[in-house]
């Protein structure tokens, strides 16, 4: 078999048949001018499929469409400064390890954008979730004469004076801090 081929991967049948299998991904972004998500949805499936049945997947070459199915799946938005920002601060914070920074990039690199952005999101909403219902120890002077914490997490409160205490360095603090998710 040509080296190539074996590159490649592909599967050949006891009748000599070499088959590959492909995955097309195509990103589309609509306005839609008042259309429901649905619709659009429908769209694109039966954009595939008119394909798939005119025979476009093939065009006028010897290829053989052995199997076809699709999906169309929605993804957020995530802006790279969004992650970025997002990365950056927890680089900071201690909540990513600097040594588990290769392996995150080559697990990222690897993933479709759709998933990366989902999990991004996920992520980021996991911590917002987390600073809204305990916000942070602040580790850096906001206003002058303010006493700087730990940046810690083991945080109580609110108390009725609306304080939250550290349980690492038992500074006392209201939550109005500008760390990613506390507004």
């Amino acid at each position: 078999m040509n080296k190539n081929l074996q590159l490649l991967k592909l599967a050949t049948t006891e009748d000599g048949t070499v088959s590959m299998r492909l995955l097309l991904q195509m990103e589309v972004t609509y306005h839609l001018n008042g259309e429901t998500p649905e619709k659009a949805k429908a769209m694109l499936q039966d954009a595939a499929a008119f394909a798939y049945e005119e025979g476009l997947l093939s065009g006028e070459t010897a290829l053989e469409v052995e199997r076809f199915e699709t999906s169309v799946r929605e993804f957020p938005f995530v802006s790279e400064t969004e992650v970025a920002a997002f990365q950056a601060w927890r680089l900071e914070n201690g909540d990513l390890d600097p040594e588990d920074i290769p392996v995150r990039l080559a697990r990222y690199g690897l993933m479709s954008p759709a998933e990366f952005a989902v999990e991004m999101q996920e992520r980021m909403a996991k911590e917002e979730e987390r600073n809204h219902r305990c916000p942070r120890c602040p580790d850096t002077t906001r206003n002058t004469g303010d006493l700087v914490g730990c940046g810690s997490s083991n945080v109580s409160g609110p108390d009725e004076e609306g304080l939250y205490d550290c349980g690492d360095c038992g500074l006392f603090f209201r939550a109005d801090t500008d760390s990613p998710g506390q507004g």
